[in-house]
């Protein structure tokens, strides 16, 4: 978390009210995401603002499906972003989904060499 996160060490994120949200060890809250729509165990949508514009969030989608040989495969697909340079510098702050979700694997029993 600390890596990715708006307050660092010691903090955590959960959903709260339908809202993700992070909040700090001293118990600071951030915003990250509205929920936007969700199936359970099939796919979550969320209205993605964190360090953003909240009056212009991006869409993540993650979709959850059965995987060949067992476990789940997992999909992540953030849209609408911005137009130009703007939309540049916006996609860079989140690029990192990648690792991100690489981790979330190995942090719920995938292989351990995953980041």
């Amino acid at each position: 978390m600390e890596e990715i996160s708006v307050t660092g060490h010691g903090s955590h994120v959960g959903f709260e009210n339908g809202q993700l949200v992070e909040e700090s060890d001293r118990g600071q809250e951030h915003l990250w995401a509205m929920v936007k729509g969700w199936e359970s165990a099939q796919w979550i949508e969320l209205a993605w603002q964190l360090e953003g514009d909240p009056l212009n969030p991006t869409l993540v989608k993650v979709s959850f499906d059965p995987a060949e040989g067992g476990g789940t495969a997992v999909e992540l697909v953030q849209d609408g972003w911005k137009s130009g340079q703007a939309g540049i510098d916006q996609y860079a702050q989140y690029c990192d989904w990648p690792l991100i979700l690489a981790r979330y694997a190995r942090f719920m029993g995938a292989a351990p060499s995953l980041d």
